[in-house]
């Protein structure tokens, strides 16, 4: 062939002037139409033009695609970082799982999931952006949603908590009642403005008392159920009394009487006193002192602390006279008293 015949083989041109060179071109390439040369204009079946050839990328994929590609390794990568939440306080109560979202990946983190992911070198930045930005929303939302139902549970928690409380204090405040003994199976008579403590040994004291008509002068112990009661003097010598108190030292079982009314009943005037009395088994008793710091007085308040300090408040000076509210107290088993008050804070009051 001539130089001229086969510069005619180029793409531009057509059918070959030689037959033989064309049906061998044909031949050798099975995939092209018989009148076409394998040249830069061809196209393979289903491809498209020639101006979308020239915008694919080197990779043979074209840039939508590739984005779309990189969009779903994202949403794969980020798929095991959602912020949790739990089935058993779904509805309303959240653990401290749930009020502790899963920490959110760094740029560079996130960068090298898609890098491995894609196993490619480079990485749409702006779409790292946008995730980035769109966690930190999600997780945000998350935590206020959170706090608002963790905020509600703690709310109903504490509402169930003081509505528990209170029904219980009512149902035991107002409960039934059981008789453990009455009249003579107790042994002692009836009465009012009596005293009585309870004893390291699990005994239950109780010292004289009124029924309006006489004051006792008696001092019984009783079991710790309070069904069975002995006496242990009928007469003790700090004599009938009543509104006194009536107290046990927790280190050594001693017991204090101190002041009270010895008068007050029937036709008698009330007559208070201010005495202390002081016995180791409740049979016999002595005098600490027939005359205390503190005036004479009938229901007020007074207790033993572990340290065997006595304390004394408030009471009534007479009947119908009003109360008081000055504290004493005694470091020496009731012998000796210093004013912590003479004017309480509180109102004057009696028992």
């Amino acid at each position: 062939a001539s130089p001229r015949g086969g510069k005619d083989a180029s793409p531009r041109a057509g059918a070959s002037p030689r037959g033989g060179r064309g049906q061998d071109d044909s031949a050798r390439s099975p995939g092209r139409s018989p009148g076409r040369s394998p040249g830069r204009g061809s196209r393979s079946p289903g491809s498209g033009s020639g101006g979308d050839d020239s915008a694919r990328s080197p990779s043979g994929r074209s840039p939508r695609s590739k984005r779309r590609k990189e969009e779903e390794l994202l949403r794969k990568s980020r798929k095991g970082i959602r912020c949790p939440q739990c089935r058993c306080c779904r509805p309303l109560c959240p653990c401290m799982f749930c009020c502790q979202p899963d920490a959110m990946l760094t740029r560079d983190e996130l960068v090298q999931q898609m890098r491995n992911a894609s196993q490619q070198r480079t990485v749409n930045m702006a779409m790292v952006d946008d995730q980035l930005s769109n966690d930190r929303d999600m997780q945000m939302a998350h935590k206020r949603k959170w706090r608002r139902r963790w905020s509600l549970c703690c709310c109903c928690w504490w509402i169930l908590l003081l509505v528990g409380s209170t029904l219980g204090t009512v149902y035991f405040a107002i409960g039934s009642w059981s008789l453990l003994c009455s009249g003579e199976d107790c042994g002692f008579s009836a009465r009012m403005h009596l005293g009585s403590t309870f004893t390291p040994s699990k005994k239950i004291i109780i010292a004289a008392g009124t029924n309006t008509l006489v004051n006792f002068a008696d001092v019984w112990e009783g079991s710790k159920d309070g069904k069975t009661w002995n006496v242990l003097t009928t007469a003790a010598p700090f004599g009938p009394r009543h509104g006194h108190a009536l107290l046990c030292d927790s280190r050594n079982g001693a017991l204090f009487a101190l002041g009270g009314d010895v008068g007050g009943v029937g036709a008698q005037a009330s007559r208070p006193v201010n005495d202390v009395w002081r016995s180791a088994d409740g049979k016999a008793w002595s005098v600490v002192t027939s005359r205390a710091a503190w005036s004479q007085r009938k229901f007020f308040g007074s207790v033993i602390d572990e340290n065997g300090h006595i304390f004394v408040s408030g009471g009534l000076t007479g009947y119908g006279t009003g109360g008081l509210n000055d504290v004493w107290k005694s470091e020496d088993g009731g012998k000796s008293w210093s004013a912590l008050t003479l004017a309480a804070p509180w109102t004057a009051r009696f028992s």
